[in-house]
């Protein structure tokens, strides 16, 4: 078993990135052999020895190979590849002087918001040769320059980087693009009332765990953020008999997760050596995941599970309307910045179920729920000219999910964030994934069964009827 695996992983060394380190690889150097995920990464200054290579390589093909060129294009092929040449043959003095140009424009773009100035306004920004070689590269779209710039477009659409690596609260300024937030669904307030303990039924923090872990797969595999937003649906529904992102994203998800899908599953995860277990092998299978890249995906959903500073509530479950409205006073004796506060993030929830989405963007858990919303969304079933949306059985599991996790204490997400983040750092240090117990034996199944006492004639929730 250990030796199979061992082999499994040295054959996958290819995954991530060798560049950026983040990002799921698409493509392989041809002169290094190094892993990469955009052209971004291949232009990087690290990678510069084989980028300029390439290129050079590129133009000596396109002038052997383009004997009926213009003299003009051959001509300005030729000044190119002395360019490259010229580049080579410098002295670091002068490749000092050549990278003050780089830096200069560098600069002053530093302070510029790319995806909000206007083309006005960044033409202004470009110096005089800035602006000549631009206007020589697009006016023949067969030169070299103008095929690379298109081929840079081409890899960079799709190209979406996970909606939650971005900062929300500092403007982009990079070439990286993240994809936008998922939109928060409504969950039902019965679910956001439920109590958190032992009573409350079985605990899904190991499982929620796999959904993340699924979560970060899929979203940097496929390089679709969020991945309800995919081309998919344009029939309005969400069957698996097309090709579309978002029905592959469905299949790759029921795979790596197929308890969530399952109407019948009555799978309970009950450490984080089960959690590993479980999916290390379904992860292999894949074909796209290797040791390193497994523990990048551990380590998004360690992020992911991080509880934001400032809740409605700190380390306290989700309020319902009606205990919100019950004329009970809140923050009495506290300090008055600290009530208003309170006063002013509770006041979300004084509200309608929409306006309860909007307050769920201040609870604990909330990039959780996030995830968690772009799956139901995901999943959810879109039928009729209306395009009406109806439950699955994975959709509704998963807004049971999110009801349990909007419910659960900050203190408690912390440290089980810490401990998702703790095997991350084990597993990066091992020499090699043991799984220890067979697949088999590293869940639970939570046995139906009734309560001994029933209250109100209510049963005790069952996870199989999640």
């Amino acid at each position: 078993m250990q030796q199979s695996t061992s082999n499994s992983i040295e054959s996958e060394d290819r995954a991530i990135c060798g560049i950026c380190r983040r990002q799921v690889s698409r493509y392989t150097c041809p002169a290094c052999n190094m892993p990469y995920c955009s052209l971004s990464c291949f232009r990087s200054e690290s990678h510069g020895q084989c980028s300029e290579t390439f290129y050079k390589k590129e133009l000596e093909s396109e002038i052997r190979t383009k004997p009926s060129a213009s003299m003009e294009e051959r001509r300005q092929m030729m000044e190119m590849l002395k360019k490259f040449e010229e580049e080579d043959g410098q002295e670091d003095s002068l490749l000092e002087d050549e990278d003050d140009g780089s830096d200069d424009l560098a600069k002053r773009l530093s302070n510029v918001n790319l995806d909000s100035i206007s083309t006005s306004e960044l033409w202004e920004l470009l110096s005089v040769e800035e602006r000549n070689k631009f206007l020589g590269t697009i006016k023949d779209p067969q030169s070299g320059p103008a095929k690379e710039l298109l081929r840079s477009i081409e890899l960079d659409i799709g190209n979406v980087h996970p909606w939650w690596d971005a900062d929300e609260n500092i403007p982009s300024i990079s070439s990286k693009r993240y994809g936008k937030r998922p939109k928060m669904v409504r969950i039902p307030n019965p679910l956001l009332s439920r109590p958190v303990g032992p009573d409350s039924g079985p605990p899904l923090l190991y499982n929620i765990c796999v959904v993340l872990t699924a979560y970060a797969y899929i979203t940097r595999h496929l390089g679709v953020s969020p991945l309800s937003a995919g081309p998919s649906r344009a029939s309005g529904n969400n069957d698996d008999d097309d090709d579309s992102i978002a029905s592959t994203a469905r299949h790759l998800f029921r795979a790596l997760a197929p308890f969530i899908s399952d109407r019948r599953s009555r799978v309970l995860f009950t450490s984080m050596d089960a959690v590993v277990a479980d999916m290390w092998p379904r992860l292999i299978e894949s074909g796209k995941a290797n040791r390193t890249s497994f523990v990048l995906f551990l380590r998004d959903a360690s992020n992911l599970l991080v509880p934001r500073r400032i809740a409605e509530v700190e380390g306290s479950p989700v309020k319902s309307d009606s205990e919100l409205g019950s004329g009970q006073e809140e923050g009495e004796g506290e300090e008055e910045g600290e009530g208003v506060k309170r006063e002013k993030l509770q006041s979300e929830f004084h509200k309608s179920d929409v306006d309860r989405r909007d307050g769920l963007l201040d609870n604990a858990a909330r990039n959780t729920l996030l995830v968690l919303s772009d799956l139901i969304n995901l999943f959810r079933s879109r039928r009729g000219s209306e395009n009406q949306e109806r439950e699955t059985p994975a959709s509704a599991k998963l807004i049971f999910y999110a009801g349990y996790i909007a419910s659960m204490p900050a203190p408690i997400l912390a440290g089980f964030s810490a401990e998702v983040s703790t095997r991350a750092r084990a597993l990066e240090a091992e020499g090699e994934i043991k799984v220890g117990l067979p697949h088999s034996e590293n869940v639970v199944p939570v046995v139906p069964e009734r309560s001994p006492s029933t209250k109100k004639g209510k049963e005790r929730t069952l996870i199989e009827e999640l």
